[in-house]
């Protein structure tokens, strides 16, 4: 589990692996936007070409919104041995949190706007590398912290 706190928009992102395709499929949330009626994670992330590295938006709420992740497109950062370092997680939450901010702003009419990553308190990474076929998902969770 990656988990890391930063500063776009006061969320926090966590990155965690699913169940393999086969396992049948989560129930929906209460509250939560269907996967069928959101747009696609191109509309939502300044990112393009081989720097896309979410697949689609899962769900989402006015507080949280879960990604997939798919190693398998990380082609750009594979290394030798065909895993992706552990390090890239980080990249995989930043993008997790502008679709985030990027589907906020649709609900308000505005165009979705890049933003920074500045960093993280703490970041734990439980493995050294993600394997070409592991399916991660990412969730974005609106926070408000006082300054």
């Amino acid at each position: 589990l990656a988990q890391a706190l930063v500063r776009r928009r006061d969320a926090a992102a966590a990155l965690r692996a699913t169940p393999s395709p086969g396992n049948p499929a989560r129930s929906a949330r209460a509250g939560t936007t269907s996967p069928a009626t959101l747009p696609e994670i191109a509309s939502l992330v300044p990112h393009a070409g081989p720097m896309r590295l979410l697949s689609h938006v899962v769900e989402h709420t006015a507080e949280r919104t879960v990604c997939a992740v798919d190693p398998e497109g990380s082609e750009l950062f594979r290394t030798s041995a065909g895993l992706v370092p552990a390090w890239v997680g980080l990249e995989y939450m930043a993008q997790g949190i502008a679709a985030h901010a990027g589907l906020i702003a649709r609900l308000r009419g505005e165009a979705p706007r890049p933003g920074l990553f500045l960093g993280s308190r703490r970041t734990d990474i439980a493995v050294d590398a993600f394997r070409r076929d592991q399916r991660l998902e990412g969730a974005a969770i609106h926070q408000v912290a006082e300054a």
